[in-house]
């Protein structure tokens, strides 16, 4: 299943396209939705809830990752 973040008949506002959710930040990270849900559950991510709803900011999002030290792969 190839998930858009995007419908192309609709356009989007600049407001919609900062406000995404566990899965679109999961596609974003290439990771799974879990792994973004764990990390919001430990506030290791910046992340709003509403409800049972967790929003994520693409902003706040990208500024997180900016923040997060280089990953090195061991062989």
């Amino acid at each position: 299943m190839k998930l858009s973040l995007t419908r192309k008949d609709e356009p989007m506002s600049q407001h919609t396209r900062d406000v995404m959710t566990a899965r679109e930040v999961a596609v974003l990270l290439r990771v799974n939705i879990k792994t973004v849900y764990d990390a919001a559950n430990q506030n290791s991510i910046p992340c709003r809830r509403m409800g049972r709803r967790v929003l994520f900011s693409h902003r706040a999002v990208m500024a997180w990752l900016e923040t997060q030290g280089r990953v090195t792969l061991e062989r």
